[in-house]
């Protein structure tokens, strides 16, 4: 928002509401869901346009892909439950300046061997 006169952005609202819904779907103890990984990728490039979510799988650990089909040409982030129960932690992007994991299925998903998580 330009004009100096408006009380907060226009921006803001739609802000505080991702915050809410992180925290609400993404909390772990600890911490709250704003502070996840997830919850960064919300406040930092808003709802994605697709989620793809495998939760049951025998083969592998419970993971997301989030699409965005109108940021940088198109971009994917890929999280992997890797600690406690829905503490989900970004593994791969394709993004600019976002950890970069082409292998992150079999290095992280995939339930082989054990996986271990180094960042």
């Amino acid at each position: 928002d330009t004009n100096p006169a408006t009380p907060e952005t226009s921006a803001l609202p739609d802000f505080r509401a991702l915050i809410d819904y992180a925290n609400h779907y993404f909390s772990t103890v600890p911490p709250i869901g704003w502070r996840t990984d997830r919850g960064r990728g919300l406040r930092q490039y808003g709802k994605p346009d697709n989620v793809e979510a495998k939760q049951y799988n025998p083969e592998a650990k419970p993971y997301a892909k989030w699409n965005y089909y109108g940021l940088q040409g198109g971009i994917e982030f890929c999280f992997v439950e890797l600690g406690s129960i829905e503490d989900f932690k970004l593994v791969h992007s394709t993004a600019r300046n976002e950890i970069r994991e082409t292998q992150w299925y079999e290095r992280y998903a995939q339930i082989l061997g054990s996986a271990t998580f180094h960042r």
